[in-house]
């Protein structure tokens, strides 16, 4: 597979997989392309959406290519839409260099990168003549039906059709209204797990009620269920996303120095009983069978044999393996150790994706008791 990455206008890339031709398939030497547009919100590139599909493209023996666009505020005056028209222009002016059929490229769009990809497709670029379009669109999650207000950040339009008519796709869309402000949502919805600080937040669905460097209660509302707009109408959203925020979270352990066991002395007593036509016969034994207190027993069965040829009988021998109480000392390193492991699974249980920033420890021993307390200061998400 040969990899090429182009630069584009405004700090975009055109990143290309492009198939090996097999001399002894002549007509496989050209293929068709297949354009991934990841989405990100346009706040970034989603990297699950860009090359993991390109190569499943590429592995059903397609040409593949991503694209990394404009996002945030680089994404201005129809920059990511500029990207696409040049990505695609270039891929037909090197379509006999890399053996491309350039009337078969298509674009395969994800949320915001759906709405890039059908905005590339029917939308005109001001002063661009000749923009490039492509062949066919495959648009996954797009962001283009959600409504009167669809694409609110985006402001380009607010509904968009693809049908298939007599082999053609023809697209239809409609312009958007201006966007209305956006009041305060409900408190209905996501609520956070602890008190801390908000340090960033990712809005899947519903109103976003924090904003970063804010100080939160636990239970108070993070995400909420639905909005209002500015004429009242409400629009109910389920509440999803994560809000993460620095906080501190306390762990205590206590650990013992002196820790009881049952420890096997090494002696042993074996009882063996006979099972024949029906009859269990004890055979004799030089030991008592001791209480299950004072031993563990394993039991196994076996059928005895005479010159190779199995005996109608089978026996149950069970073995007696004599313990006695210890107590297993524990070093004050070994302890605090062991104390530190079973908070960091405590920390580790309770919040899963965590970044550790800094750690305070206090330890001290009483009466063969090790007590470890440990304040962390972390960044986790705490929606609950």
């Amino acid at each position: 597979m040969q990899l090429e990455q182009l630069e584009l206008t405004g700090g975009g890339t055109l990143t290309l997989y492009l198939r090996e031709s097999v001399e002894a398939m002549p007509h496989f030497r050209q293929r068709p392309l297949v354009l991934v547009v990841p989405g990100g919100g346009y706040t970034h590139v989603s990297p699950r959406e860009s090359d993991p599909v390109a190569l499943q493209f590429a592995a059903a023996g397609y040409h593949t290519a991503v694209l990394h666009y404009a996002v945030g505020e680089s994404a201005r005056d129809a920059l990511p839409m500029r990207q696409l028209a040049q990505a695609i222009g270039l891929v037909r002016q090197h379509a006999e260099q890399w053996n491309i059929l350039p009337d078969q490229i298509a674009l395969c769009g994800f949320s915001a990168g759906g709405h890039l990809a059908l905005s590339g497709a029917v939308w005109e670029i001001p002063g661009m003549a000749d923009q490039p379009r492509p062949n066919a669109l495959l648009l996954a999650y797009p962001v283009v039906t959600a409504g009167e207000y669809a694409l609110l950040q985006s402001g380009e339009f607010s509904w968009a059709s693809l049908n298939f008519m007599k082999g053609k796709l023809v697209a239809e869309a409609a312009a958007a209204k201006p966007v209305p402000d956006i009041a305060a949502g409900t408190l209905h919805g996501l609520r956070a797990k602890v008190s801390g600080t908000v340090v960033c937040t990712n809005l899947v669905s519903g109103t976003m009620l924090v904003v970063p460097g804010q100080a939160v209660e636990a239970g108070q509302g993070l995400i909420g269920t639905a909005r209002a707009e500015r004429d009242g109408t409400l629009i109910f959203q389920p509440a999803a996303g994560s809000v993460q925020a620095q906080f501190e979270w306390e762990n205590e352990q206590d650990t013992a120095l002196l820790l009881p066991i049952e420890q096997l002395t090494g002696q042993q007593a074996v009882h063996r009983t006979l099972f024949w036509d029906g009859h269990a016969i004890a055979l004799p034994s030089l030991h008592p069978a001791p209480g299950k207190a004072e031993a563990e027993a394993v039991v196994r069965h076996y059928q005895p044999e005479v010159f190779g040829l199995p005996v109608p009988v089978f026996i149950e021998e069970t073995t007696y393996y004599h313990k006695a109480p210890t107590d297993l000392e524990r070093t004050e390193e070994q302890a605090l150790a062991l104390a530190r492991l079973q908070s960091k699974q405590a920390l580790q249980q309770n919040w899963p994706d965590f970044e550790l920033l800094a750690r305070k420890e206090d330890v001290s021993v009483e009466e063969n008791v090790l007590h470890y307390r440990v304040v962390y200061t972390i960044i986790a998400d705490i929606c609950k």
